[in-house]
């Protein structure tokens, strides 16, 4: 039943899927990778609340599955659960220290969780880690610019700007620092590439 759920999952055909792997636990009800596939079709279906309960099995039975707490910690950002985020992200670094991935994840919770200190120290791991890691910047800059730490905060857009020159929020963001720092003519430039490149919001 697995094999057949795994075949239907890549061919997208996802209440069949979803079928299969139900009969897969019912067989047997600590198959850990049945809960798992599982927890992603409901997921892509956008059954939150289901996918959660089955990621949370396939934790159950393999502790150490750090994609589940990734992507149960995914669906509680996207449900602005920031808190249960950052607690699996926590899990993910736990199980895999060198994950620039969940050390971005992790701190873009802490910074809505008004953690402004220590999400700037996941950033700053994440880049540790990936030194290109172009949205670590970008994210370390808004937490900087939360901070009104707009010299670090300007680094920071810059550095993304500089892995990506048509970056349109980094160019925002950097243009309200500048203006805070009372530069116009250098906010003035960077509102009008941020247009260029498309930011509007």
């Amino acid at each position: 039943y697995v094999n057949r759920g795994f075949v239907c999952k890549n061919l997208k055909n996802y209440s069949d899927a979803i079928e299969n792997f139900d009969k897969a636990v019912e067989l047997d009800d600590k198959n850990s990778q049945a809960y798992y596939l599982l927890a992603q079709c409901c997921d892509i279906l956008k059954n939150y609340a289901d996918a959660i309960e089955n990621f949370g099995k396939a934790i159950e039975f393999d502790s150490n599955n750090s994609a589940a707490y990734q992507e149960r910690g995914n669906i509680y950002y996207r449900l602005e659960d920031y808190l249960s985020a950052a607690e699996d992200f926590s899990k993910v670094i736990q199980l895999s220290p060198n994950s620039a991935r969940a050390y971005l994840r992790r701190g873009i919770s802490l910074k809505n969780l008004g953690n402004y200190e220590a999400a700037i120290s996941d950033f700053s791991k994440a880049i540790q880690l990936n030194s290109d890691y172009v949205y670590a910047y970008l994210n370390r800059g808004l937490a900087n610019k939360d901070l009104q730490n707009y010299e670090a905060a300007i680094s920071d857009f810059s550095k993304a700007i500089q892995f990506d020159s048509k970056y349109s929020e980094a160019y925002f963001n950097r243009g309200l620092c500048y203006q805070s720092l009372g530069n116009d003519e250098n906010a003035k430039t960077d509102f009008a590439k941020a247009r260029k490149f498309g930011y509007n919001k």
